[in-house]
């Protein structure tokens, strides 16, 4: 998603089209954040972020993963001069430039759970929905309706992609390849 902004601010930065409402920090982090950080990483912050719900936005996300180490050094500097042993601080620094990706995961995690505790229901609701001669689509649109929480989110997702005319197989592997669980 990062290259894809970047990418799309370059070639629209004149026109004024899609990301003329995106605001520049966004754009900018985006942009650094293509260059700096490595692939691999950029696309398991996305997935976590993605399977965390989008609890914020991946350049909000790294924004604050590449600010919080300057920031927290910043302000150990003064504590190290007074005799904070520097291994100490390197340890600190390190420890916050993992705690945003440590965070997301956690999320993530969390997520993943509830959705495993939530599925019982909604293949209980599912079965009922379609023995009562309701079609697949039309049972997820009725379960849809009454679940919260992730597992209802998810349907949402599925729900808006089979209604913008992805196949249920192509839909139910996206949601699949995000929330995988090792129990279902």
């Amino acid at each position: 998603r990062l290259e894809q902004i970047a990418r799309a601010a370059n070639e629209q930065s004149e026109s004024g089209g899609l990301l003329a409402s995106v605001p520049v920090w966004r754009v900018q982090a985006a942009r650094l954040a293509s260059r700096i950080l490595p692939r691999r990483l950029r696309e398991w912050l996305d997935r976590q972020l993605m399977v965390a719900g989008n609890p914020v936005s991946i350049e909000s996300l790294i924004l604050v993963q590449m600010a919080a180490p300057v920031l927290v050094s910043a302000a150990l500097l003064p504590v190290m001069v007074a005799g904070l042993s520097p291994r100490l601080v390197v340890l600190i620094v390190a420890l916050t430039l993992a705690g945003p990706a440590v965070w997301v995961s956690g999320r993530a995690t969390r997520r993943r759970a509830a959705i495993e505790n939530e599925l019982p229901d909604f293949v209980d609701l599912l079965v009922v929905s379609v023995e009562a001669g309701l079609g697949f689509e039309g049972a997820l649109s009725r379960i849809g309706e009454y679940m919260d929480g992730p597992l209802g989110e998810e349907v949402a997702h599925v729900r808006a992609d089979l209604g913008l005319g992805v196949g249920r197989q192509r839909a139910d592997r996206k949601s699949t390849r995000l929330n995988s669980s090792h129990g279902y």
